[in-house]
């Protein structure tokens, strides 16, 4: 799981001047050289600094019908679900708007059914979301092929007892015969 948060952020840059002397051409070109080189890192910077998504920390996510509980590298963190005012999801994650914080969102996976999960221990509500294709359930995988045994034979013909091992639990015949299931010592 990562932590998000939609923040602005202070940011320094570097603005210089470089003066060449010589010739008017020179000294003009110098000049506009200078001015586009701390035009260009001044709007670098203010991009830089603009609200945006940012990685705050990394960890694991805990749901309970109480809390959400985040395990991060700087600590532990648990979110009362009383302190969520909205909740949301989208395609990386659950956005969630608690009182007095940026909002934030939990980076897990699948986004979707974290966000139906915490709907119904917050809330008590079951909300459809529509499964993207490659989401949904496959054809079930037939079970492997048992080993063949031998013509006419049985499976007491296998010297331990079986293609699977020793099945008999020590017993003449075969299997767990005899024995009370139900007995507890």
């Amino acid at each position: 799981m990562r932590l998000w948060q939609y923040s602005g952020a202070d940011v320094t840059y570097n603005q210089g001047w470089f003066v060449s002397f010589g010739s008017p051409l020179t000294l003009g070109a110098s000049l506009l050289g200078s001015a586009l080189y701390n035009s260009h890192q001044r709007q670098k910077a203010a991009a830089m600094a603009a609200e945006q998504w940012r990685l705050t920390a990394q960890g694991h996510l805990f749901l309970t019908n109480h809390r959400i509980g985040l395990s991060l590298s700087s600590g532990w963190w648990d979110i009362d679900f009383r302190q969520i005012r909205s909740s949301g999801v989208d395609g990386t994650g659950i956005i969630l708007m608690l009182s007095n914080q940026a909002p934030m969102r939990l980076e897990v996976w699948p986004p979707h059914w974290f966000f139906v999960l915490l709907r119904f221990l917050a809330y008590g509500e079951i909300i459809r979301v529509e499964i993207p294709p490659h989401l949904r359930r496959t054809p079930p995988v037939p079970p492997p092929a048992r080993p063949a045994l031998p013509p006419g034979g049985t499976t007491g013909d296998y010297p331990t007892g079986g293609p699977y091992g020793d099945t008999t639990g020590g017993h003449p015949g075969g299997g767990f015969q005899g024995h009370d299931w139900s007995a507890r010592p």
